[in-house]
């Protein structure tokens, strides 16, 4: 990374190192009430100002600019500048957009549902990609069904679909298999980003080309290093965006992107350390900030079509060996929450009640009683002595590293090795992820949004089943989820789909992080809580965002 000014840099590493009713008797003359009483008006926020670059080191190596290919939160941080969605969350600073889930138009302005199985979206106008041409209806259906035909993640956005078509090139039809309630939802996800069809059509590499409609347009990529991006002047917002650029720097350890950020170097930081958070707003007082879980789903994946882990017994032992509360206490300094099966758990009234799942095998304390029905366990299947297995995981992620290190510590006590094996985003996401070709286990994430992530990964059918599962009765499960009628009905059937999954363990849950963003004070609009990772720079924040310029330090005016 290139830094205007090293000693500042030098030092922040140095420091993060160190460490009212009517009187009685009738009417009454209404009382002179002094102006001093009343009520003060709020001050009117300030008008965004144009200028200023925004720059910003994410914790992960970024490869490529494909908005299809990598994790959730790595698409939005290598592709979110650049590429929009057909509808949007409601993305607001300081705000937790999963607090509401309110869905806005966005490349569609508007939409209609004439039936339960059938949604029609008025494509806005006048709306163009980078190099010019008209964005159509045409591109929105080639984008979700290349998805569908290559087999990529975001594919199981509209796995509910039947039809999807272009009817003119203002209208898109999507007729579904069934009646689906959160079909709307599914389209709103950040990473269900559309691509030019001129494009793909023509053989572009999407790793190292990026035509969007975003309000940035790429000026410059180098994989592994640094992504520049331009303001684009004619996004279809009138005015916006306000900055004039961003710099993306890529591959800075966690400890530079800290000491830059203590510095003025970098606008934006990220950190799931809440001792870390503590020692940054001591150095830089002034940054904005918020702490928000995870929905990421953190979780041990593992190979269900071979020994061990096709026997339930050995699924049950490392769950029950599993110390989440030991987790949540190390990891999160005691912020975090504990996974719940197949729902978000800040989902009130479908994900099962944390205190409930404080009492259950392996979410309980003390521990002795599950380390040794675990071992019973581990006896009885054959497993006496214990196993050993290899763990992938994203080295670049800011939990996978964390949460498996810890886990592999746990699953000692009952003679488990878990070999951790940490590998770079690319290879793990677009190889041994999406093949299976994994020995053991990983730490993928996504089972616990809002919306399809279940099916995604644990459907017989879904396009990020990976570990071999094939269970009629969680498919049943599934889909009854998933589909229309009584929204009691559906409550009662996820509850039921909870209770399964604990006792099958296909996947062994562990905890949500907790996020810490922090922001300058030279970010005058503040920031949002725009995914998992607490801060992907979603098309709807970077269209408001602005920069005071003249707060910035000198040096990056």
């Amino acid at each position: 990374m290139r830094i205007s000014n090293p000693a500042f840099v030098a030092a922040g590493a140095a420091f993060l190192l160190a460490g009212c009713a009517p009187a009685a008797g009738g009417p009454q003359p209404a009382p002179q009430v002094p102006a001093a009483a009343a009520q003060p008006q709020a001050p009117a926020p300030p008008a965004p100002q144009r200028g200023g670059l925004l720059q910003w080191a994410p914790i992960k190596p970024g490869q490529t600019l494909h908005p299809h290919r990598g994790g959730t939160s790595d698409i939005m941080r290598h592709a979110g500048p650049g590429y929009e969605t057909l509808v949007s969350y409601r993305y607001e600073p300081a705000k937790d957009f999963r607090e509401t889930f309110e869905i806005v138009p966005w490349l569609a302005e508007s939409w209609q549902q004439p039936d339960d199985v059938t949604w029609i979206f008025n494509i806005r106008q006048g709306v163009k990609w980078h190099d010019g041409v008209e964005l159509t209806a045409a591109d929105v259906a080639f984008t979700y069904n290349w998805l569908r035909q290559e087999k990529l993640p975001a594919s199981a956005r509209t796995a509910a679909a039947a039809k999807i078509e272009a009817t003119s090139p203002s209208v898109l039809k999507i007729t579904l298999k069934a009646p689906t309630p959160d079909f709307l939802d599914e389209l709103a996800e950040n990473t269900n980003l559309i691509v030019p069809q001129h494009v793909v059509e023509r053989g572009d590499d999407l790793n190292k080309v990026l035509v969007g409609t975003g309000p940035f347009r790429v000026k410059s990529f180098r994989s592994g290093v640094e992504t520049l991006w331009d303001r684009s002047a004619d996004y279809w917002q009138p005015g916006k965006p306000y900055m004039n650029g961003v710099r993306q720097v890529w591959g800075l350890e966690e400890s530079a992107a800290v000491a830059a950020f203590v510095a003025g170097e970098n606008d934006l930081l990220v950190t799931v350390d809440m001792t870390q958070l503590d020692v940054i707003r001591k150095a830089r007082p002034d940054a904005g900030f918020y702490t928000k879980p995870n929905d990421n789903g953190f979780g041990l994946f593992v190979k269900l079509d071979r020994p061990p882990f096709d026997d339930v017994r050995v699924r049950r032992a490392i769950s029950l060996a599993t110390d989440r509360q030991a987790m949540v206490q190390t990891l999160t300094q005691g912020r975090g929450v504990f996974v719940t099966p197949g729902v978000w758990p800040g989902r009130q009234g479908w994900a099962m009640p944390q205190d409930e799942l404080k009492k259950l095998p392996g979410f309980r304390a003390p521990k002795a009683q599950d380390l040794a029905e675990a071992k019973r366990l581990l006896g009885e299947a054959g497993y006496p002595s214990g196993f050993s297995f290899e763990v992938i995981y994203n080295a670049g992620g800011l939990g996978p590293p964390r949460i498996a290190e810890v886990l592999a510590d746990q699953l000692r006590a009952v003679g488990v090795a878990a070999n951790l094996r940490p590998m770079e985003s690319g290879v793990y996401n677009d190889t041994d992820l999406r093949t299976g070709a994994y020995e053991g286990g990983n730490l993928p994430t996504g089972v616990n949004s809002r919306s399809r992530g279940l099916y995604d990964r644990l459907h017989s059918k879904g396009p990020n089943n990976r570990t071999g599962l094939s269970d009629p009765r969680l498919d049943a499960l599934i889909e009854a989820s998933l589909s229309g009628g009584n929204e009691d009905a559906r409550r009662k059937v996820v509850q039921e789909l909870q209770e399964y999954l604990l006792g099958q363990m296909y996947y062994i849950p562990t905890i949500e992080l907790v996020n810490a963003a922090l922001w300058q004070p030279w970010v005058a609009s503040g920031i949002n809580h725009s995914g998992s990772s607490g801060l992907q720079l979603a098309q709807d924040s970077l269209s408001w965002m602005w920069l005071d310029v003249d707060r910035m330090p000198a040096a990056r005016r």
